[in-house]
């Protein structure tokens, strides 16, 4: 037996404990729907910029923003198209980088197939609640 703080501890147990022990997480290079997914959200906001739409609410509306009023008249493709569109660089910086540290994870844990339905799913219907609880007029970006 090997003394510890609580007591001791069989040399075995403790030895058959670190073999089966969970190694630390380690960031893995990007699966491709997370890399496509992050290509596709740099693109459209060179396209938003090159348009003006860091200044300019229209520019994001004509983009495909979700504005309620506008998806209660019919035009519910916004509810996919607003999860590219982003609200200003740091918003991108923050959305990308948080694509790059989990979607990466859930991607090689759930496989590419899986989380593209997980990710336009959560963004479908993250849409879909901002349709529900904001104000006719409000605009949304983001997923």
């Amino acid at each position: 037996m090997t003394p510890a703080p609580v007591g001791h501890h069989c040399p075995e147990c403790v030895a058959e404990a670190r073999r089966s022990a969970r190694r630390p997480l380690r960031l893995r290079r990007p699966r491709s729907a997370t890399v496509v997914l992050i290509g596709i959200n740099l693109a459209v906001f060179v396209v938003e910029v090159a348009l003006g739409g860091l200044r300019n609410l229209e520019v994001l509306v004509r983009m495909g923003a979700m504005v309620p009023l506008l998806v209660a008249q019919g035009e519910y493709w916004r509810l996919f198209t607003a999860m590219f569109l982003h609200a200003g660089p740091i918003h991108l910086a923050f959305n990308t980088f948080a694509l790059y540290l989990f979607g990466n994870l859930v991607e090689d844990s759930l496989g590419t197939a899986r989380f593209l339905a997980v990710y336009l799913l959560a963004g479908l219907f993250a849409s879909a609640a901002s349709f529900a609880l904001n104000p006719p007029g409000a605009a949304g970006v983001g997923a």
